[in-house]
């Protein structure tokens, strides 16, 4: 009976500890693509990266109305105050490599952003978080691409 117990104790710890990073996460589960394509992708992949063919709606690049330069310098301000780490950045061609480092299990994961210019004279901000170990992320990556978007936009004037 206790060997039993313990058999089913370490089968479901790791599963209820994934399911509580998933719901720490605060991801949009019961939007399109639906919860079983996005539980797939959160146990299976280990990167989110903006995309205007993204599955998930929250993952489209996101066009911004200021000129590429100041969304840039946003873009860092934002970075720091998220508490990521800047790794190298390069004002020329506008793009910041930062490290984020996730709150549970503090695994260091890496951030990409891009600022382009859009075709209406504003700018386009691509993202790629990717983490450096595991094979599924449970949805952290996603997660660091929202705080992004959600800083970005309360800097905005």
């Amino acid at each position: 009976m206790k060997l039993l117990f313990a058999a089913l104790l370490v089968i479901t710890m790791p599963v209820l500890a994934g399911g509580a990073v998933i719901l720490l996460n605060r991801l949009p589960l019961a939007e399109n693509p639906g919860i079983i394509a996005r539980l797939k992708t959160y146990l299976t992949t280990n990167t989110a990266e903006t995309s205007v063919d993204s599955p998930f709606p929250e993952l489209a690049p996101r066009n911004y109305p200021l000129p590429p330069e100041k969304l840039y310098m946003l873009a860092e301000a934002c970075v720091v105050q998220l508490g990521w780490t800047i790794a190298h950045s390069d004002r020329s061609r506008r793009e910041l490599h930062t490290v984020a480092v996730t709150p549970v299990w503090k695994f260091r994961d890496d951030v990409r952003i891009r600022v382009d210019a859009s075709t209406d004279r504003g700018s386009i901000v691509h993202l790629r978080s990717q983490s450096r170990v595991g094979r599924g992320d449970l949805g952290t990556n996603a997660r660091h691409i929202l705080d992004f978007y959600a800083r970005l936009e309360q800097g905005l004037p």
